[in-house]
């Protein structure tokens, strides 16, 4: 079962919120209780920042780095990553491609803040679309070690020259004014038949369905209207 709920539009958010003793927003966000977890839909890290080894180290500030040689030299070893914690992630790339990042398996001199590729392997970073992921675990080694999660070579998609099939509305043919089609020859675009994806673009001039409260027997979770009796945004939840 659902039920409609309105839109948190003023007031004390935190009140509104479900579970609010597992919930703070002054800080990390902890997520408690037998079965729980957090669902994501898009997880964006923030914007790269640039580290430059030094001695063979550099020190995590962020979940996303890119990385550059010691004096811009054309080759660097990477045998340490300082600023871990206990299950933090990390991901690395090379700032340029003329700087080969060379990150080495175990080599560590004191133990601490190592790097432990997949099979031992080093990863010779050559390009700056290469990419390392890594986690952390403060229970390896004599402070914590990074753990490869994963590694990729960069490279260039080939794109494919068909035509791509129509997934929403009415297909066309073309207009009759030439090779091309008419500048009024527009077609309609008729019922969404696949989910919209603005991919963070704005919805301008956008107006929400004006109901007292749409089919009850057709709700769908995550489904808004404005109430037109309440004045108010709603949501389906379940």
């Amino acid at each position: 079962m659902g039920s409609w709920v309105n839109f948190l539009l003023t007031g004390d958010a935190i009140s509104e919120v479900e579970g609010e003793a597992t919930l703070d927003l002054t800080g990390d966000v902890t997520i408690v209780g037998s079965g729980k977890s957090l669902e994501l839909v898009n997880l964006k890290m923030e914007s790269p920042t640039e580290l430059t080894i030094s001695g063979g180290a550099i020190t995590r500030t962020q979940v996303h780095h890119r990385v550059d040689t010691e004096g811009d030299a054309g080759s660097d070893e990477l045998d340490t990553i300082a600023g871990g914690a206990d299950g933090m992630i990390l991901i690395i790339r090379p700032e340029d491609t003329a700087h080969t990042v060379n990150v080495r398996h175990n080599q560590s001199p004191a133990g601490a803040n190592n790097i432990l590729l997949s099979n031992g392997s080093n990863y010779s970073m050559d390009d700056d679309s290469d990419v390392l992921m890594l986690y952390y675990d403060a229970l390896l080694d004599t402070n914590g070690a990074w753990v490869e999660i994963a590694r990729g070579a960069g490279g260039v998609a080939t794109l494919s020259n068909n035509t791509p099939e129509a997934v929403d509305g009415t297909a066309g043919s073309a207009g009759v004014g030439g090779a091309g089609s008419r500048d009024d020859h527009v077609h309609a675009l008729g019922p969404l038949v696949a989910d919209l994806d603005f991919d963070q673009n704005e919805a301008k001039s956008l107006i929400l369905e004006n109901s007292t409260g749409p089919d009850p027997a057709a709700e769908v979770e995550g489904q808004i209207y404005y109430d037109t009796g309440s004045n108010r945004p709603k949501v389906w939840v379940i």
